[in-house]
């Protein structure tokens, strides 16, 4: 199984106390954030369907979805990796019929006021600059 590096920046304050909540339990700040992760995702070690359902609850609670009044084209193609890196592909390529068929399928799903094409394309290109590069 191919493993990934995340880089994770918190102020001071709370970094501090997410280092006390995990010595209190005798673990790390990295199990607890990999036990989460793993129960959002409902990944091979999610605690469970109770803490998948809740892990869930908090991220819709947290406005962490798609489709809502001007979802944005990265919210929409979220999901599909491939299509993301498609997406940076076309544009350091400039090929713009490409980039607006992409932009047509989320315009068409959009509710609200969808976000312009560069504007869209911009935020795709920046979300795919920062994605773990598999390590090994």
């Amino acid at each position: 199984m191919a493993k990934y590096s995340l880089t994770l920046e918190l102020p001071e304050q709370a970094a501090e106390d997410l280092a006390r909540k995990a010595a209190r339990e005798g673990l790390t700040v990295p199990e607890i954030l990999q036990a989460f992760i793993n129960d959002l995702v409902d990944g091979e070690e999610c605690g469970g369907s109770d803490e998948y359902e809740k892990a869930n609850a908090w991220y819709s609670r947290r406005g962490f979805f798609y489709m809502g009044e001007g979802g944005t084209m990265l919210a929409y193609f979220g999901d599909n990796t491939r299509n993301l890196e498609a997406i940076a592909e076309a544009a350091s390529e400039g090929d713009s019929e490409a980039l607006q068929e992409f932009y047509d399928d989320y315009k068409d799903a959009a509710r609200g006021k969808p976000e312009q094409l560069q504007e869209a394309v911009k935020r795709v290109c920046e979300f795919v600059a920062t994605m773990p590069k598999e390590e090994g």
